[in-house]
């Protein structure tokens, strides 16, 4: 209350201060240490990369239809326009 008083702080109230902030690092670093070896971690990685593959062959695809003419019909009846 003093420090808010005056803007500074006293050598016991920096002390309490600096306990507090240990504090709270030290029990962040548990959580992310629990988080790290967490099953999630792991689906949440798989998912990724399987959702990047996914990805990619959608482009292949969509680079296929546009870039490659003739190929591919979108319709029975464009099939033999497309041959020609």
């Amino acid at each position: 209350a003093e420090a808010l008083a005056d803007g500074e702080l006293s050598v016991p109230e920096m002390r309490e201060l600096f306990l507090i902030i240990t504090i709270l690092l030290e029990h962040s670093l548990v959580v992310e240490d629990t988080l790290r070896q967490s099953i999630w971690r792991k689906v949440i990685g798989i998912a990724t990369i399987m959702w990047l593959a996914a990805t990619f062959w959608t482009f292949v695809i969509v680079l296929g239809w546009t870039f490659v003419p003739g190929m591919v019909a979108f319709a029975e009846s464009a099939a033999s326009t497309a041959q020609s």
